[in-house]
């Protein structure tokens, strides 16, 4: 609720610090050289095309120069 339609907006994830000292940022990490992650919010125009993307974040893409056991992930995929 209170969002703007057909914005951008970007965001962070914190999580609670040990001992209940308050809270942690952990993404986009410190010093990170990709753009901040966003969300985007849809238009107002009902006959405007709605895109959904989604993928796992159950593993973390190899070097480059190591096998990936796993196999291409969406989110690895759209990144390229």
């Amino acid at each position: 609720d209170g969002l703007p339609p057909g914005a951008a907006l970007p965001y962070e994830v914190t999580v609670e610090a040990d001992g209940g000292g308050g809270e942690a940022r952990v993404w986009p990490e410190e010093g990170s050289a990709f753009p901040p992650s966003e969300i985007r919010t849809p238009s107002e125009d009902p006959a405007a095309p709605v895109r959904v993307s989604f993928g796992s974040c159950r593993w973390a893409a190899p070097p480059a120069e190591e096998k990936d056991p796993v196999g291409p992930d969406a989110l690895d995929t759209l990144a390229r």
